[in-house]
């Protein structure tokens, strides 16, 4: 019995205190709902800060951004923190009623640093496309700032050039001429107060235009050891800027054999040494680069041994040949080929050998070949023919 008279009372004293918390909740005055805003009423700014509505009584603001909507309400004002310059459309809602509207924030100035962008970094002087300069400036915000842009142009000759570049379309650009003269073209951008590094661009030379090949010398003997001397000299292009280093120069010698090389050329000018061929004789050439061509020069290959008539006697069944000398009363080198081809009388080609010289001598032994034949030798450009009669 003492624990049922313990469960009546607190059961009592719950329902007790239920009573009075709905009492006192009867008595305290509810909040009155918020009071809807007149929509014409309601007055918009732009600050550096963002956009502030100002109103009397509640109501909900969407900007439209390109990011998406942005959505916040109260009463009396309203701020969103957005700061991208342009148009800026909203929409004001109040119950079921909405108004829409747009606002324009303008770009503040550009501030420090600029970043202008120049290319091509290396441009010749006959290019047909000039270097350009590009640039965004931009505000505090990230903005493109509205205030025209300058920019000056420092030339390797010593000149200046400015020009005032619009902002249009987000960006200022501009083509400028790369000038006359090889260097280091310096680039420099302002906007308001604001500035940035300064851009450079590395301007060649145009097309070769101007140039000389010189015979140094033009005349050696085919000895195997000497050999021709030449140079070309004057690389300019049409302004009379020197040829940049590393511009190949090509030699072409069409009696040459189709002669054909590329060198390239330091500070406008090639010094060559050239092998010369096996026979004597004249031999013109060429020199050419981009849009020039050299006038044609010859070069000459004389017999590296001048002999009236070769030295020639039998020694048994063996032909003995020498010794002979050079030019110089020297014996040639030895490995020297003589060359011997044997001809019956009708000038039929029996055989063909290549003999080596050594102290100036060869021995050459006949082959068994029907007699009489003729041996024509040939040494350093000079024959000689020889009949082998019957034994």
């Amino acid at each position: 019995m003492p624990r049922k008279i313990l469960l009546v009372l607190l059961l009592s004293a719950v329902l007790a205190l239920e009573v009075a918390l709905f009492w006192q909740q009867s008595r305290t005055p509810a909040a009155p709902p918020p009071r809807p805003a007149a929509l014409h009423a309601i007055r918009a700014e732009v600050s550096p800060a963002g956009v502030r509505f100002r109103g009397e009584g509640w109501f909900r603001v969407r900007l439209f951004t390109p990011a998406g909507p942005l959505v916040s309400e109260g009463e009396g004002e309203v701020f969103i923190p957005y700061r991208r310059a342009g148009l800026i459309p909203y929409r004001l809602e109040v119950g079921g009623a909405s108004l829409e509207g747009t606002l324009r924030r303008r770009p503040g100035p550009a501030v420090t640093p600029l970043q202008p962008k120049v290319g091509a970094r290396a441009v010749r002087l006959d290019a047909p496309r000039q270097p350009s300069l590009v640039l965004h400036p931009l505000d505090a915000q990230l903005n493109v700032a509205e205030e025209p842009v300058r920019m000056k142009v420092f030339y390797p000759d010593g000149g200046q050039r400015e020009w005032v570049l619009p902002v249009v379309r987000q960006l200022a650009w501009s083509y400028f001429p790369p000038g006359s003269r090889t260097g280091i073209l310096k680039v420099v951008v302002k906007s308001g107060t604001a500035r940035g590094e300064r851009a450079e661009v590395d301007v060649l030379p145009g097309r070769i235009r101007t140039g000389a090949l010189l015979p140094l010398q033009p005349e050696a003997a085919t000895s195997g050891r000497d050999r021709w001397a030449l140079e070309v000299q004057g690389l300019r292009d049409e302004k009379g800027n020197l040829a940049p280093d590393g511009l190949a120069v090509s030699l072409i010698g069409g009696a040459l054999e189709d002669f054909f090389l590329t060198r390239s050329a330091p500070q406008g000018r090639l010094p060559l040494s050239l092998p010369l061929p096996d026979r004597a004789g004249s031999y013109p050439l060429r020199a050419w680069s981009e849009g020039w061509m050299s006038s044609e020069i010859t070069l000459r290959a004389r017999p590296a041994v001048r002999v009236v008539r070769l030295p020639l006697r039998w020694s048994g069944k063996r032909l003995r040949i020498g010794p002979v000398v050079d030019a110089l009363g020297a014996l040639p080198d030895d490995g020297t080929p003589l060359r011997l081809r044997v001809v019956n009388p009708a000038g039929r080609l029996l055989l063909e050998e290549s003999v080596p010289l050594v102290n100036g001598q060869a021995l050459w032994t006949p082959p068994p070949l029907a007699r009489p034949f003729w041996l024509e030798l040939e040494l350093a450009g000079q024959r000689a023919r020889l009949e082998v009669p019957r034994p």
